[in-house]
């Protein structure tokens, strides 16, 4: 925006013709508001003139992207485009939005691996499979359902999270608990059960209380535990 006598010529956008306005008919009080609409709406424009990156585990990133493979991204934070660059994997990503408006859309082919219906527990939870999360909740105490779970699964785990138990390997069956009398403590049992839901595996008890850690959200806390610690620690301790 730039004044020069008794006009303004806005931009907005490097590509657009100056737009001339005559402040010549306006009082000061029309002119104070009209300068600050043109002032916001050339902030607004520029608000969009970065790439926003949106990955599996619900965050964006500000970002200028600078180069994508079938690996991964490259790019380097919006706010420190001096800065280094930053690779993350394909796998994490749902979707790009680019500074113009338009996407690019991370596609995975899913399929299962076909496992016999007999499968031992390490074949069913190995690397790359595909995992079906069931929720057992009667107390309709997970009001995010599986969201939490979805979000800990690409960040602690080697799986897929799929969207249908046809293209699963294995099932993420997760029992939650009556919560506990006044003291809003949430709890969940975790099992593996195959495809046709034969139980392979069974965890512990996962408790957790609405504390700093967990955002105060309960729920968050049981989900983080139960991949984090029940998957992750206690079944791979079982296995090996």
């Amino acid at each position: 925006m730039i004044g020069l006598g008794g006009n303004t010529f806005c931009r907005c956008g490097e590509n657009s013709l100056p737009l001339k306005i005559s402040l010549e008919h306006f009082d000061m009080k029309n002119k104070f508001c009209l300068l600050l609409g043109i002032g916001i709406m050339a902030m607004g424009s520029s608000a969009y003139a970065q790439d926003i990156i949106k990955t599996k585990a619900g965050k964006d990133i500000a970002a200028k992207v600078l180069e994508i493979s079938d690996e991964e991204v490259s790019y380097k934070m919006y706010d420190n485009q001096e800065g280094p660059t930053i690779r993350i994997s394909t796998g994490k990503l749902n979707k790009i939005i680019f500074e113009n408006g338009s996407e690019y859309a991370f596609v995975e082919e899913v399929f299962s691996h076909n496992l016999p219906a007999d499968a031992p527990l390490i074949d069913l939870v190995a690397e790359g499979n595909n995992v079906y999360i069931m929720m057992d909740d009667p107390t309709h105490s997970f009001s995010e359902k599986d969201a939490y779970i979805r979000e800990y699964i690409p960040e602690y785990t080697p799986w897929n999270v799929v969207d249908s138990i046809d293209d699963a390997d294995f099932i993420l069956y997760v029992e939650v608990h009556m919560t506990e009398r006044y003291s809003h403590v949430h709890s969940a049992t975790p099992s593996i059960r195959r495809p046709d839901g034969t139980v392979v595996w069974k965890g512990r008890k996962q408790r957790a209380a609405p504390v700093i850690q967990n955002g105060f959200v309960a729920v968050r806390g049981v989900s983080k535990d139960i991949v984090r610690e029940a998957l992750m620690v206690d079944m791979w301790e079982e296995i090996h």
